[in-house]
């Protein structure tokens, strides 16, 4: 029975996070005192790249055939790449109407608001979008499927763990 109380507490409590994820504060805008977190974003991109890489292609368990490997770098590269960028392109979208121009809008869905490029959705929409992609396609090349899995997630969270402690740290704004 605490169970399932427990239970009832937590799925509402992390739906609402996702669907909710951010907090409104009328008649105020947002201010970056330093710079924006898009400076960060081609080097945090470059070390998710070389964790996620590394650990998958070392501890993945993987079949020793370097094209197989160099196909793998290629996978994880575009599959982060979409991870990183499918935020900021919903963000854009949304501030469209408003920016006049697609590339305005780009630059708004960086600059207009406290947005880092980890948020609190972030890590779920990650291990969705790259998960699937990663492991579905080197199951059958792997020696050890559990492994493999428990590699990719665990390599996914390290890194957006790390980049969202980075960028808190460089990065700070005030309303």
């Amino acid at each position: 029975m605490k169970q399932n109380s427990i239970v009832i507490f937590i799925i509402p409590l992390i739906l609402f996070s996702i669907i909710f994820p951010g907090i409104a504060f009328a008649n105020s805008s947002w201010q970056w005192l330093t710079d924006s977190p898009m400076t960060l974003l081609p080097y945090a991109i470059l070390f998710t790249l070389a964790v996620e890489i590394l650990a998958i292609l070392v501890f993945g368990q993987l079949v020793k055939n370097l094209s197989l490997k160099i196909k793998a770098m290629i996978l994880i590269i575009v599959a982060n790449l979409a991870s990183f960028l499918l935020p900021y392109l919903f963000r854009a979208l949304e501030v469209q109407a408003v920016a006049g121009s697609w590339e305005n809008a780009w630059f708004a869905a960086f600059e207009a608001g406290p947005f880092y490029i980890v948020l609190t959705g972030y890590l779920f929409m990650t291990l969705l979008v790259e998960v699937p992609i990663i492991y579905f396609f080197l199951k059958k090349h792997t020696t050890n499927n559990r492994i493999l899995f428990i590699v990719i997630v665990s390599a996914n969270i390290l890194t957006t763990a790390a980049i969202a402690a980075i960028e808190r740290m460089m990065f700070y704004g005030h309303w």
